[in-house]
């Protein structure tokens, strides 16, 4: 043990924390890139980060105010370095897919919750035809 004492680091999952995590990250990305262009980038790129993590609100697609909730995916290199050349932004493209993911289960739960009401109704349609049938004009 020594007698000195250590510098406290921020709370496990904190806002601070994950900021710094993410800068970290990132600083072990740019030895990728020129020296000359790791100053910029990594200067841009933490104001950027400081940024989205003092802004506890952001607005959704409909333009009702909704929290937001820092999250850690993992990504191939390649799959990272594609979207970054293309300025996609991964957050709102990974926000957007997994909407209509949601979306997506929720009609397949809903079709196999009520399937036997839909396969009851297609049996009375087949052995008595659409109500109203004779008054349809098509």
């Amino acid at each position: 043990m020594h007698g000195g004492s250590r510098s406290a680091l921020p709370e496990r999952g904190s806002r601070d924390d994950v900021w710094r995590r993410e800068y970290m990250t990132e600083f072990m990305r740019s030895t990728l890139r020129t020296e000359k262009d790791n100053a910029h980038y990594l200067t841009a790129q933490a104001m950027r980060m400081k940024s989205v993590m003092n802004s506890s609100h952001a607005k959704s697609p409909a333009g009702k105010t909704s929290s937001k909730k820092a999250t850690n995916i993992s990504l191939s290199m390649d799959v990272y370095l594609g979207a970054k050349e293309l300025g996609i932004n991964i957050s709102q493209v990974c926000e957007q897919r997994l909407r209509e993911e949601i979306q997506a289960q929720k009609e397949r739960l809903w079709n196999e919750q009520h399937a036997g009401f839909i396969a009851a109704y297609n049996n009375v349609v087949e052995a008595e035809g659409v109500a109203l049938q004779q008054r349809r004009a098509f």
